[in-house]
């Protein structure tokens, strides 16, 4: 998949700015390994995790920071991080191993599919209210069977970073868009 133009287009700068305020976990207005390393700790914490969960969790959660191709020492300004996203999708970037490794991370139990109460606990961990959940959830779990699979979360994923469609569902993969 590729997209051209995308900092021209206000729907995708606003859904990319939602993503952004949630994954800068300390609110600090940058994007750093701190942030992931932090969410991950939240993640571990909130679901109650000790051990192999608790390592693999971790793992996990800095395989997004990985999948994003920037240096451990890398700090981004929130809105360098915009342009940044903007020049990786319309250079043709592969985001599957991003949604893999967000898959991966909020699959606690490790059974290959999430659940909603796992993909809350996520909610809870970035700063998503969990009365945004329910239409999250049911927007991405496309066959309606109570869970996502890693195929429905890496689709609405790959939805959410390059579609253009105003009316797609998936722009509530975040809760919904931030102003």
């Amino acid at each position: 998949m590729m997209a051209k133009g995308l900092l021209h287009n206000s729907y995708w700068v606003r859904k990319f700015r939602t993503r952004i305020h949630y994954l800068d976990t300390d609110k600090d207005g940058l994007i750093t390994r701190h942030d992931f390393v932090l969410l991950a700790d939240r993640m571990v914490q909130k679901a109650k995790m000790s051990g192999e969960g608790e390592e693999r969790t971790r793992r996990n959660v800095m395989g997004i920071w990985n999948a994003c191709g920037v240096p451990d020492d890398a700090v981004v300004k929130s809105e360098d991080v915009l342009r940044l996203f903007a020049e990786l999708l319309e250079a043709g970037h592969d985001m599957k191993p991003f949604f893999n490794s967000y898959f991966d991370a909020m699959d606690f139990n490790n059974n290959g599919q999430i659940s909603k109460e796992e993909y809350g606990i996520w909610f809870d961990c970035v700063g998503i209210g969990r009365d945004r959940l329910d239409a999250a959830f049911e927007a991405m779990d496309t066959d309606r069977d109570g869970i996502l699979s890693r195929s429905e979360f890496v689709a609405a994923g790959l939805e959410y970073c390059f579609g253009l469609d105003e009316t797609s569902k998936n722009q509530l993969m975040y809760g919904g868009l931030i102003d």
